[in-house]
């Protein structure tokens, strides 16, 4: 049987949540059929560790499993839970294309933006699945376990990470202890962007053993649907102005009522749609009814992703006021919606993403009289933010797709099967010590 029948027979009944046995018939353990046919066909398996399922994630994790079976191998997502307690998305696991297992069943009840997962039974779940390779997500403690698994086995582990420095702030000594010898103990690195690449190399990693699988979202699904919504929408009277994420103080969404009470004195032709939760809205609405601005900021709450597109159809430009984020996916969505985007330079995303005057605009949201000067730019000429934003959903498709994300797993994992295709314990042996 080929790769592409092996796919086709293994993945057929993952909606049913049953899969095939080596008699034909169905089982419940997925684990087991997958090793009859990693027996069988030689398929190695990889298990990518990250702490709970988005619905950014998902779309990325089905396609990478997809592309890794063609490369004779099995991806498994371990995630360490269901869902924790600020997060209010929907995930649906009949949307899974891929093998996973949670290490918790329930949620972990925390509403902290600073959640600590703790991947309870990891090394157990190691030992019992056997992987070939690990990637695990950022400098958590499933990157120590895996460390320590990987000692005992030989088995290479990845860590895939988008930490950049964070401005202003200076992380502990025993933090940066942790993440040298961790990076000196991985076989390479998996980086969100330019930034996330730039810091792991000022901690040691040599350009050549560091892969960028672009951070990103199902960049097709926004551009589909809003082309299709704004297809049959109607014009309306004010502009919108849209910001989406959630409401914590470093999202600088305080910035917005110095630079709105501004602007409302020198025009009446915009609002501005809100869209998103957290700690700090009961805060903001109240700034806005202090300052009436009540008819031009207006919260609409968080929204799952499927009511996304329409905010993002009748928007004229989106704002990104971030002080700081390691990336910033909502920057992605906006642009692949075709809009133009006037983007905080303290975002991560923004040295990949943004060229200025062409893909977007950077901003300093503490500058306010320059960002009004920027957001009455960009009012004044439709046509030209229209071109701007046509600009930005090109590059997007062309550069930073759910595609582009598998192609630097793809070359990460290439990597290390390279020169030893048919086993990985000498391949760590070889690039245990790559760092000096």
């Amino acid at each position: 049987m080929s790769l592409s029948g092996l796919r086709k027979k293994v993945w057929n009944r993952r909606q049913s949540g049953f899969c095939l046995s080596s008699n034909g018939g169905p089982v419940k353990d997925l684990c087991f059929n997958a090793r009859f046919y990693y027996r069988l066909y030689k398929v190695k398996k990889t298990i990518l560790i990250t702490n709970i399922p988005t619905p950014y994630r998902i779309p990325l994790f089905n396609a990478l499993g997809k592309q890794l079976l063609d490369m004779a191998l099995h991806l498994q997502v371990v995630f360490a839970v269901k869902n924790y307690g600020r997060r209010k998305w929907h995930v649906h696991e009949q949307e899974f294309g891929f093998d996973y297992a949670f290490l918790q069943e329930n949620e972990m009840q925390t509403t902290s933006e600073k959640a600590q997962f703790r991947y309870p039974g990891l090394f157990r779940f190691l030992i019992k699945e056997k992987p070939d390779l690990i990637i695990v997500s950022g400098f958590s403690t499933a990157a120590m376990v895996s460390w320590l698994y990987t000692k005992f086995t030989g088995v290479p582990f990845c860590i895939w990470s988008g930490e950049i420095p964070a401005r202003g702030h200076r992380i502990s000594r025993l933090r940066k202890m942790q993440r040298l010898w961790l990076l000196k103990s991985c076989t390479r690195c998996i980086a969100y962007g330019s930034q996330a690449k730039q810091y792991l190399m000022q901690l040691g990693v040599p350009r050549t053993r560091i892969d960028i699988a672009i951070n990103t979202v199902d960049t097709t699904f926004f551009s589909n649907q809003v082309n299709r919504i704004r297809q049959n929408r109607n014009s309306t009277t004010k502009k919108h102005i849209l910001a989406v994420g959630y409401m914590t103080a470093r999202k600088n969404y305080q910035s917005f009522i110095p630079i709105f009470e501004q602007l409302v004195k020198q025009r009446d032709d915009f609002v501005v749609d809100i869209v998103g939760d957290g700690p700090e809205r009961k805060k903001l609405e109240k700034l806005v009814h202090q300052r009436q601005l009540q008819d031009t900021l207006i919260f609409h709450g968080y929204k799952q992703r499927e009511a996304l597109p329409e905010f993002y159809a009748r928007a004229a430009m989106f704002l990104f006021p971030t002080e700081f984020d390691i990336w910033g996916l909502v920057l992605v969505e906006s642009m692949a919606a075709g809009l133009p985007c006037l983007v905080s330079k303290n975002a991560g995303a923004c040295e990949d993403l943004i060229i200025e005057g062409k893909t977007g605009f950077l901003a300093d949201f503490s500058d306010y009289q320059n960002t009004i000067e920027k957001i009455n730019r960009l009012l004044d000429d439709p046509v030209g933010s229209n071109t701007i934003g046509g600009h930005a959903a090109n590059f997007i498709r062309e550069n930073a797709s759910i595609e582009q994300s598998v192609a630097g797993f793809q070359s990460c994992i290439s990597s290390i099967f390279q020169g030893n295709p048919a086993g990985f314990c000498d391949c760590q042996r070889q690039t245990s010590s790559h760092i000096s």
